[in-house]
């Protein structure tokens, strides 16, 4: 296997405020800088530094302008007008929704990169960005066992949608206080919320292509799927959306590649893995570009930017009006996915019943399971009604916790594992 040579500078600025019922405040302001190396010559070795600034980073890997400055500081949120219109919007809805506890967080991230990688006589390097801005809110409105949460965060800016934000809030509530607990266990269709459902894809079809768990032969697709039909016709999934700009400063992947296509699957064949430089020269794959690292003292991994579920050509309600008998999934938990079983179970923390083509009831907490490649298939509507999700998904691998992004339309699966679950 050819020889290969990556150096990451990494510069990030973490900000946290929050506010709770109890008239506690607390901030914080966070600065790291460091390099990562990493070198294959039949074997790998990698090593991790930390330094004072971005300048001796800079200067180590002769980058003339990098880090760039292009926007102010994150201490200028604390004491800010903007923090404040939008704490006090959130604290003046929670207390008239009668919550005798809430907390609410804003967080602010700055990373800067720079990728200098060779290979062979050449050397390149690579720049990206990437901010993010997110409000967090939990709280235990009155009549309401538990705590609801709900979440929004943006790359665009510290500005969110509070009225979207405050009516889920209010919803979430309402349903909480209508619901009747699922019982037993039940196959039933199961239909997914546009934006947010998209996730229920990234776990358990994006992991599942994702080289490293492929060439262990852990994942229950391998090279000899590509180009044959893995999913339902009905369902084409990519990497990247040039309409979304939620990644628009990430030109390249931590590795400093970028696919040659964002194609995944396209009407159930599967086109491509997600893979990074090294699971390519592995594969014989023909693309790259799907490498992320948490920050710089942790190993690349092959892992996604984002999963977009392409619009089909059902209206929404269609879909649920198709539905004799089934469930309606809004809110996601947490999901996983044990490769050895080809078996899956993802939490739903926001549901209602679907009867005769309505929805009728909020739904406790749900578990839907069921086996990977048997769910793909049973893909049975797909909306026209495509949305991204609220800016917030996150996901974790081996430890390391990223930034994500989905989204996808209304999506009808004939069949899950529907059961009583627990909030996750």
């Amino acid at each position: 296997m050819r020889r290969f040579h990556f150096r990451l500078a990494e510069e990030n600025r973490t900000f946290t405020f929050s506010a709770d019922a109890r008239g506690r405040h607390e901030y914080s302001l966070a600065k790291r800088c460091g390099l990562q190396e990493r070198e294959y010559a039949g074997e790998w070795r990698s090593r991790s530094l930390e330094v004072g600034t971005a300048k001796e980073l800079a200067r180590e890997l002769n980058l003339r302008d990098w880090p760039p400055r292009r926007a102010g500081p994150f201490e200028r949120l604390y004491g800010g007008a903007l923090l404040l219109e939008t704490r006090l919007a959130l604290e003046n809805f929670l207390e008239r929704l009668g919550c005798s506890h809430w907390r609410i967080v804003f967080r602010a991230r700055s990373t800067e990169r720079a990728v200098v990688r060779s290979g062979g006589h050449k050397v390149a390097a690579v720049y990206g960005r990437l901010n993010h801005f997110s409000v967090g809110v939990s709280a235990r409105p009155k009549g309401v066992d538990g705590e609801l949460e709900t979440s929004e965060g943006s790359t665009a800016g510290f500005r969110f949608n509070l009225d979207g934000l405050c009516q889920r809030l209010a919803e979430m509530t309402d349903n909480s206080r209508r619901c009747v607990p699922f019982k037993g266990t039940q196959v039933l269709p199961v239909v997914l919320a546009p934006g947010e459902g998209g996730i229920f894809f990234h776990e358990i079809l994006g992991h599942s292509l994702e080289a490293d768990h492929v060439h262990a032969g852990l994942s229950p697709f391998g090279p000899q799927d590509l180009g044959r039909a893995v999913t339902a016709p009905s369902l084409s999934v990519v990497t990247r959306d040039g309409r979304d700009r939620f990644f628009q400063d990430c030109p390249a992947d931590d590795e400093g590649e970028t696919p040659h296509s964002p194609l995944l699957v396209e009407n159930g064949m599967l086109r491509q893995f997600i893979s990074d430089s090294f699971h390519r020269r592995l594969l014989s794959l023909g693309s790259a570009g799907h490498a992320r690292t948490e920050d710089f003292t942790r190993v690349p991994q092959p892992r996604m930017f984002a999963l977009y579920v392409q619009p089909g050509s059902s209206d929404a309600d269609e879909i649920i009006a198709s539905t004799g008998c089934g469930v309606y999934a809004r809110e996601f938990g947490a999901g996983r996915v044990d490769f050895d079983k080809d078996f899956f179970y993802f939490h739903i923390s926001d549901s209602s019943l679907i009867d005769n083509g309505r929805l009728v009831q909020p739904l406790g907490p749900l578990l839907v399971s069921g086996s990977i490649r048997r769910v793909m298939a049973a893909v049975e509507m797909v909306g026209n009604d495509f949305r991204y999700d609220r800016g917030v998904s996150h996901c974790t691998k081996n430890g390391q916790v990223i930034l994500v992004r989905v989204g996808q339309p209304t999506v009808k699966i004939a069949a899950l594992t529907v059961s009583e679950g627990v909030d996750a």
